[in-house]
C-alpha cells in the first residue's frame, strides 16, 4: 500500500509525525501540519527526504521510503490497534 497526495488517514498521520521527527536531524524538511492529510507540503516533503535518503523522489510513500522514516509500514499499522493490544497485552 503506498501513499500519495490526496490521501488521508491514520498511516498519513504517522507519517506526518515520523516526518516531523526526522526534521532534528534534517531541518530543511521543514515541519508538517499533522493532520492525516496528504497535501502539496508534504509531498514536497516527501519528495525532498526521498532525494535526501537516494530513493525514488517521486512523492510517493511505497514500502522503501516507509522503511527509510523509521515507520511501520501501513500493512503493519495494526499493531497501534486496541484490538491487537488486547491479543498481544493480556
Amino acid at each position: 500500500m503506498a501513499l500519495r497526495q490526496g490521501d488521508s488517514g491514520t498511516a498519513v498521520f504517522t507519517l506526518q509525525r515520523q516526518l516531523n521527527r526526522i526534521t532534528k536531524d534534517y531541518p530543511f524538511l521543514g515541519k508538517l501540519t499533522v493532520d492525516g492529510v496528504f497535501g502539496s507540503r508534504m509531498a514536497a516533503t516527501v519528495r525532498a527526504f526521498q532525494k535526501q535518503f537516494n530513493l525514488t523522489a517521486d512523492g510517493v510513500v511505497g514500502r522503501q521510503t516507509w522503511y527509510r522514516t523509521g515507520s511501520h509500514h501501513p500493512g503493519s499499522l495494526m499493531l497501534f490497534t486496541p484490538t491487537y493490544c488486547l491479543r498481544q497485552c493480556i
